[in-house]
């Protein structure tokens, strides 16, 4: 396992973006946004405990929508 640190803010993975990980949130919280008829939406938010990239260990699958920081 690697720890990745983010700062606030940052993207962590875009659009098209192709990874062989399962990512686990070890403290803050993350918004997976995408953009509907330009205006930047936010999906869900996930928090402390929570993962993402599983769709990533599917073969051949990219990301659907990119994600983002949020502030703590």
């Amino acid at each position: 396992m690697e720890v990745h640190p983010a700062k606030q803010w940052a993207e962590i993975v875009k659009t098209g973006d192709h990874d062989d990980a399962l990512d686990l949130i070890l403290e803050g919280e993350l918004r997976v946004r995408m953009r509907i008829a330009g205006k930047e939406t936010i999906l869900t938010t996930l928090g402390t405990g929570e993962f993402f990239g599983e769709i990533f260990m599917v073969p051949a699958r990219q990301m659907s929508w990119p994600t983002k920081t949020a502030p703590c």
